[in-house]
């Protein structure tokens, strides 16, 4: 980081001269320490806000991170006294490994007392996706918070339910239905051994007409409109690449395993 930072390298540059005579403040342990400092005075700024505003709404969501854990964000939404305008912040991320309603029920509770917001009293609206832990009528999340406080509105993510909508107006055309179904085959196929990943990244390399770093294959997620573009623009921009990859498997892979030659020849 001192590259890119003037005071950073003084900093360190004193380090390097001086040696233990210098505070350095660049242990993992005092690094932790500064980030937690940070995190608690924005926190205060963010919980000092809504006070003044006095009521919010909470919009909760939950994905995988890269390891493969069920993180759940917690946004909070309130609107700012001196200009009107309406402002989200981020106010924790939790791991969660179970995600039933009762689950984020408590997760949300301990979020709120341990953040200091009155969500009993100034709590008047939530939005969630459609899934039936968060939008449940009687167990979901919205359902259980609703028992509580009467005045929070839950309000279905309409974000959420425009990627339903455009997902559901595109599967309905067999053309469309296809081909993303052929980029999740081939992700599949390309991304299950590390050797066919390799030989893709390799074509990528050697390609002298790509000056863009090599480029991984996406997923089609079934919830999120914004993976199929990323999918197929992928695609798109290494076109060549694949169909290289696709042959160099096939010969490699199709004389032993008549079933990979066929998938290559598909795809």
């Amino acid at each position: 980081m001192s590259k890119n930072s003037v005071s950073l390298s003084e900093h360190i540059t004193k380090l390097k001269s001086r040696g233990r005579q210098e505070l350095s403040f660049i242990s993992w342990e005092r690094q932790n320490q500064l980030i937690e400092c940070i995190a608690k005075d924005i926190s205060t700024t963010i919980q000092y806000q809504v006070r003044n505003t006095r009521f919010f709404s909470i919009p909760i969501d939950s994905t995988f991170d890269a390891s493969r854990k069920e993180q759940v964000s917690f946004i909070i939404r309130y609107t700012c006294l001196k200009s009107g305008n309406v402002l989200e912040r981020l106010i924790a991320m939790r791991e969660s490994p179970n995600t039933c309603g009762g689950d984020l029920f408590n997760l949300f509770k301990n979020i709120m007392e341990s953040e200091g917001y009155v969500w009993l009293t100034d709590l008047v609206g939530q939005s969630y996706d459609g899934a039936s832990n968060m939008r449940g009528a009687y167990k979901g999340l919205q359902a259980l918070i609703k028992e509580e406080n009467k005045h929070a509105t839950f309000v279905w993510c309409h974000a959420h339910r425009l990627n339903l909508t455009v997902k559901q107006i595109v599967s309905s055309n067999s053309n469309s239905a296809d081909l993303f179904g052929n980029l999740e085959t081939l992700y599949s196929f390309v991304w299950c051994a590390k050797k066919r990943v390799a030989i893709f990244r390799q074509f990528q390399t050697t390609d002298s007409s790509k000056s863009h770093q090599p480029l991984a294959l996406k997923r089609v997620c079934t919830t999120r409109w914004s993976s199929h573009s990323a999918a197929l623009d992928t695609v798109l921009k290494t076109h060549k690449c694949i169909i290289n990859t696709l042959t160099t498997i096939q010969t490699q892979e199709g004389p032993s395993d008549p079933k990979v030659s066929a998938t290559c020849s598909g795809l």
